[in-house]
């Protein structure tokens, strides 16, 4: 999903992520204090008129993207806000900028994103999504609505949801893997480590 993030001391820099479909890594100093703003899927294309493809597994300055947000972030935030100001700040821009820009969202895309969150990624596509759309026209509008296909975004839900329901690397040992649709265990760590950059042995408590 899409996300603005800057560095709370230093907000004249801040950056723009599109979908990750693969592990990214940032270099972070030994103090740092980020603000992220994440973005419901499909929601930043329609909002800011974007093909949502342009940034998958990129980050980009964001004054390059959406000069207008890049200014704001630099005039309003320092070190001494506390999250509830921060907060509040980032919802009266939004909840502004959506005032002016009404979100017109396909619903046919909308349907499919539900059906896929609501399955935890775990579902058979070409028999579980009905849309109302062939298989090329929904990849179609994925790429441009979500930064990839529905089989992109399923498969980083279904891990979203493992990471969520595992927690300990013994849940995993105990086929939960399996439960959440990967086909046997390698199958799950290579995905694991493909999307999380660390073996499950290594990121999940014993």
């Amino acid at each position: 999903m899409h996300r603005y993030f800057f560095e709370l001391k230093n907000s004249q820099r801040s950056f723009v992520m599109g979908l990750a479909s693969r592990y990214t890594e940032f270099p972070l100093g030994r103090s740092f204090n980020y603000v992220g703003i994440r973005f419901l899927p499909s929601a930043f294309s329609r909002l800011f008129r974007m093909t949502a493809l342009e940034l998958t597994n990129r980050c980009e300055a964001l004054d390059s993207v959406d000069s207008g947000a890049a200014a704001f972030i630099s005039l309003s935030f320092h070190p001494a806000l506390t999250f509830q100001e921060q907060k509040s700040i980032l919802d009266g821009y939004f909840l502004n900028h959506i005032r002016h820009a009404p979100v017109k969202r396909d619903p046919r895309v909308c349907r499919a994103l539900h059906t896929i969150l609501a399955n935890g990624g775990d579902l058979q596509l070409a028999r579980d999504l009905d849309p109302g759309l062939s298989p090329r026209q929904l990849r179609r509008l994925f790429n441009q609505d979500v930064g990839g296909s529905p089989k992109t975004f399923s498969r980083i839900i279904r891990f979203q949801h493992v990471l969520r329901t595992a927690k300990t690397y013994h849940n995993v040992r105990r086929s939960h893997f399996f439960d959440a649709g990967y086909y046997d265990q390698s199958h799950f760590i290579k995905e694991f480590e493909a999307l999380y950059g660390q073996l499950p042995s290594k990121a999940l408590k014993r």
